[in-house]
């Protein structure tokens, strides 16, 4: 319920007590378990990382041998299951969390997205589906951070049904890991 209010309203707008109403529990109650808000939040975004990160490993696991397949139901898994408006996230944790707390979650995110995803491409290498990064200068890890950021700027946008929100992304998902495993030039060329 706090995730709920922390996205929706914003760190800074959410007050312990709201928290513990929302909760149905008293505000000496939730500070019996949190130090304070600060706490929570975080307590908030490990969840969410571990989450995605579980999802995530499930799918490299089960794919770990059809590289763009994985790619794809990654992909997909991201777009589809992942909070739909983390941008008041990222600006809080950019805004009121100090240096040691992001520290913190850069760790969880590189855990749960960029190192999982990272394999996947130095797998494809290895198995030579993906071009050796030498090539292009561009290892594992940027490759990762390449269709992250593609994800993060083509979220799926709110207010989709679920049908609406599955087709579109698949079709994000597919085109994502299209350009990033093929590129954008025609085999005609």
């Amino acid at each position: 319920m706090s995730r709920k209010l922390f996205m929706e309203f914003g760190f800074r707008a959410v007050s312990t007590r709201r928290i513990a109403e929302t909760c149905g529990i008293t505000q000496p109650t939730l500070y019996h378990y949190f130090k304070n808000k600060e706490e929570i939040y975080l307590e908030v975004i490990r969840t969410e990382l571990y989450e995605a990160q579980i999802r995530i490993e499930k799918i490299v696991t089960h794919y770990h041998d059809q590289i763009p397949e994985c790619l794809f139901q990654v992909t997909f898994t991201i777009l589809h299951q992942s909070p739909k408006d983390l941008s008041q996230m990222f600006r809080d944790i950019e805004t009121e969390l100090d240096e040691r707390h992001k520290g913190t979650i850069i760790k969880w995110w590189q855990e749960a997205y960029l190192l999982p995803i990272a394999s996947v491409f130095e797998e494809g290498i290895k198995k030579g589906e993906v071009r050796n990064p030498a090539q292009f200068n561009t290892p594992p890890i940027t490759a990762a951070q390449l269709l992250l950021n593609l994800i993060n700027q083509f979220a799926v946008e709110p207010g989709l049904t679920e049908e609406e929100s599955i087709k579109f992304a698949k079709e994000q998902a597919s085109l994502y890991t299209n350009v990033l495993l093929y590129g954008l030039l025609s085999s005609e060329q």
